[in-house]
């Protein structure tokens, strides 16, 4: 059987240009801990491969320590026979002017680094062919041509698998990367390789229904967007050439977002607080992320009491501090831009306009007996209520707020700036 570990996207050396010094220090250790999981995980499965397609880490920011740390890690995948097969990406590109190739690599590791299309059987220790990798690299960064149109067809029974950095130009989630080595998920699909490995989308994915075709996604989200358990696929082909994928989590560090409303009856800070607290509590319970360090992003929305308050910089670094303190989190942003101001219909009621009116005819639809009666005639969506004094205690419950419903709507929530 062959077995593999399928990476892509590591991105060893990422910037986080906007991130203060501390956190991007640990951000960028956390990647090198989650590559250093990815080692482990090929020894303790004892795979044939393991498959790093692209961008492993970013050319112009590769330190010499974390070279070093490839080369280690690298060595200790030597050490226990197994080999590595690295395509080049975009990030990574294997012209002799690039970092890739001042490197002096372990002869475990085989580097695709042009567009020459290879073939490399992986053989196990017996010498016996496993499986068949068919790979190309980037030879820079904007290649733009579809170079898998021109690999070659499956042949023979041993597994074939394609290794490519390609941005599958028909799936969903690739309309917001750029066309490098483009190609259509029907070129894949025609050369019946039994897995492609795929890098390029930092989503994981896979590209199709009929033929397993996957982008592992990277190994640790880099901003707000990529949220989520990151990792790698370890991928098993048995004697038969059934395929089998499992998702394995190598992030330490992980992003996650979340939307809070409810704030419109807070009326003070330690309200406030606890409210947010409690529901970042129970988001990191239902999630099991309690080993997890987390970089959170809480998104406010909807009417809020506190508006004006949660405006000022000042009061919103206070409440970051302190609950990214109680909470142990690496970092917490919290967005107010979504937030709009409490509405009083009161202060519309009996002047001379459309609204005026408006609010005059909802006041009475709760209290007009006609009206109720009408209304009543209307089936209900909530079953099981039989009384008509239950009915309409059910009506004047919907018809709660709707005053205020109808202002934010007609006037808009930008009203209170005018």
């Amino acid at each position: 059987m062959l077995k593999f570990l399928h990476l892509a996207d590591v991105h060893l050396d990422t910037s986080f240009y906007s991130k203060n010094e501390n956190l991007r220090k640990k951000l960028r250790d956390g990647i090198r801990k989650s590559f250093s999981k990815a080692v482990d995980l090929c020894i303790d499965e004892k795979v044939q491969g393991l498959l790093i397609a692209g961008d492993l880490f970013d050319n112009d920011r590769l330190s010499f320590k974390t070279e070093q740390f490839l080369i280690r890690e690298f060595c200790r995948l030597k050490d226990n026979n197994i080999k590595v097969f690295y395509a080049t990406g975009n990030h990574d590109p294997g012209h002799m002017s690039y970092r890739v190739n001042s490197i002096k690599w372990p002869d475990n590791v085989y580097l695709f680094k042009d567009n020459e299309i290879k073939r490399v059987n992986i053989k196990d220790f017996n010498g016996e062919t496993l499986g068949r990798i068919i790979s190309c690299g980037h030879r820079t960064n904007n290649d733009s041509k579809n170079l898998v149109k021109a690999f070659p067809q499956r042949e023979g029974k041993i597994p074939h698998i394609g290794l490519v950095h390609t941005m599958v130009t028909n799936v969903r989630d690739s309309e917001n990367h750029n066309r490098y080595l483009p190609c259509s998920k029907e070129d894949l699909e025609s050369k019946n390789y039994d897995y492609w490995a795929l890098g390029h989308i930092h989503k994981r994915l896979k590209v199709s229904d009929r033929c397993d075709i996957y982008y592992p996604g990277n190994i640790q989200g880099r901003h707000p967007r990529e949220t989520g358990k990151k990792g790698g696929l370890l991928v098993s082909i048995d004697e038969n050439c059934d395929v089998k994928v499992e998702f394995r989590t190598l992030s330490t560090i992980e992003w996650h977002s979340i939307n809070i409303n409810g704030l419109e009856d807070i009326k003070e800070y330690s309200q406030l607080k606890k409210y947010i607290s409690n529901i970042i509590s129970d988001y990191i319970k239902e999630n099991s992320l309690l080993s997890r360090e987390l970089v959170l992003r809480v998104e406010l929305e909807g009417r809020a009491f506190l508006k004006a308050e949660l405006s000022l910089q000042e009061n919103l670094e206070e409440i970051v501090e302190e609950l990214t303190l109680d909470m142990d989190l690496l970092e917490l942003e919290i967005k107010v831009d979504r937030l709009v101001g409490r509405i009083d219909g009161e202060d519309y009621k009996g002047g001379n306009h459309v609204l005026a009116l408006v609010l005059e005819v909802l006041r009475d639809i709760g209290e007009d007996e006609e009206i109720l009666n009408r209304l009543l005639e209307i089936p209900l969506l909530k079953k099981g209520i039989g009384k008509r004094e239950e009915k309409i205690a059910y009506i004047r419950e919907l018809l709660g707020g709707i005053d205020e419903e109808a202002v934010g709507y007609m006037v808009g929530d930008r009203y209170e700036d005018k």
